[in-house]
């Protein structure tokens, strides 16, 4: 499982400033086309997260796919050239849709 880390900052909470170190990354069976929802967050909001994410999925049905957590690099934004590679994302969790 590959992923980059896009944002700056936490996407739970608009209000919230912190460097995301983890990635959810829900994947469900939608019929047709699997289903996709991602979003990087700070520690703080991660079980948050990962509880809107499973209770969206349940309120359409979904109940074919799992939300997977990475531990991601926070530092990559910072990193300049000549600097090592960020670290590749760690998968440390995968919870399965009911």
């Amino acid at each position: 499982m590959t992923t980059d880390v896009l944002y700056s900052h936490c996407q739970a909470d608009h209000r919230c400033n912190r460097t995301p170190c983890f990635e959810a990354q829900l994947v469900a069976d939608g019929g047709m086309l699997p289903i996709h929802r991602n979003a990087e967050l700070c520690a703080d909001h991660l079980g948050d997260m990962v509880q809107a994410l499973t209770a969206w999925a349940r309120s359409l049905g979904l109940t074919r796919g799992q939300v997977t957590v990475l531990a991601i690099d926070p530092t990559w934004h910072v990193r300049t050239a000549d600097q090592a590679r960020p670290c590749k994302p760690f998968q440390f969790a995968a919870i399965p849709l009911t």
